[in-house]
């Protein structure tokens, strides 16, 4: 009778976020899918069981993989970063590029 009660409380819903949460990284409640497993339909397979880690694999896994915006970082530290700056350390470049992308917000040039 005790490992049926332990069956059902592995597949019990919890309204709590966090002990949803640490039910689903527990290896035991919820083994790790195959690689060839399509996320979107394990998430519509457990979206009862994990409602809310369900809700954001569904917000992040519906993010496109490129944007125009990392297209455009890559262009401008393309036009900064030449080969007549070599020395150029890269957290400054890194601060170069902050500030040119977000100059506009800053009002300093």
């Amino acid at each position: 009778m005790h490992q049926f009660k332990e069956l059902i409380d592995l597949n019990l819903v919890t309204a709590n976020p966090f002990s949803e949460l640490e039910s689903y990284l527990d290896p035991i409640r919820t083994p790790i899918a195959d690689h060839s497993v399509n996320p979107f339909e394990w998430w519509a397979i457990r979206k009862t069981q994990f409602p809310n880690v369900a809700k954001l694999a569904r917000k992040y896994l519906s993010i496109p993989g490129s944007s125009v915006s990392s297209e455009r970082l890559f262009s401008d530290a393309g036009n900064q970063i030449t080969a007549k700056c070599t020395r150029l350390d890269s957290k400054l470049a890194g601060k170069m590029m902050f500030l040119k992308r977000n100059s506009n917000a800053i009002h300093i040039f």
